[in-house]
């Protein structure tokens, strides 16, 4: 709603960060509440010090924006040389990217019998994306969206969450899970959507 003017400003990213501190304010009280406390496996990072573990996350924070900065340059560059929206390139190539990481997570979440860990860290990055990443661009440059971006692509990504939504509705009714058959579902489409998208850089390219 808030970017249907096709504008993403400083009023549309105070609405998402009061959002994002109203949820998280909402989380913590529930968890004073319930006082649910999780086991954690215990694992060799007890082992690290104080020092090492600054020097660690130093030394990720760099890489972290250096691989940012060379990501943000290299979509640029393909996206001239191809001639397509830079939009077109987030869309694909960096959105697969930077999603890799998640995938890996929730397999080895899955393969280790945490599911519930799994679903969480679906649905956390996407909230987090939403609510936390959104408004920096809009705080630090705002500007304009694409109309096709919003019209096709957020409006394909609000019919994916109604479709995920009546899955887990339904799976909740019959004391049962998203299965495999849900699954395919889903991957039929990304791979149809993804096909979409290629199939449209090759006829705005030229090739």
């Amino acid at each position: 709603a808030l970017l249907m003017d096709l504008y993403l400003g400083f009023f549309d990213d105070m609405v998402l960060v009061g959002i994002t501190a109203y949820f998280g304010y909402s989380l913590f009280r529930k968890g004073v509440k319930t006082g649910t406390m999780v086991e954690i496996e215990e694992s060799d990072i007890s082992e690290i010090n104080s020092m090492q573990a600054l020097a660690y996350l130093a030394l990720g924070l760099a890489l972290l924006v250096l691989s940012a900065e060379a990501l943000v340059q290299a979509a640029s560059t393909i996206a001239g040389s191809l001639g397509v929206s830079t939009a077109i390139i987030g869309l694909t190539i960096v959105a697969l990217g930077t999603s890799l990481p998640e995938l890996a997570a929730s397999v080895t979440c899955v393969l280790k019998g945490h599911h519930d860990l799994a679903i969480g860290n679906i649905f956390g990055s996407n909230i987090l994306n939403l609510l936390v990443v959104l408004p920096f661009p809009g705080l630090l440059s705002a500007g304009s969206i694409e109309k096709e971006l919003f019209y096709r692509d957020y409006a394909g990504v609000l019919l994916l969450t109604m479709l995920l939504a009546y899955f887990c509705y339904r799976g909740i009714k019959r004391n049962s899970m998203i299965g495999r058959t849900n699954g395919v579902i889903f991957l039929l489409i990304y791979g149809g959507w993804f096909t979409f998208m290629l199939l449209h850089v090759q006829r705005t390219a030229g090739f």
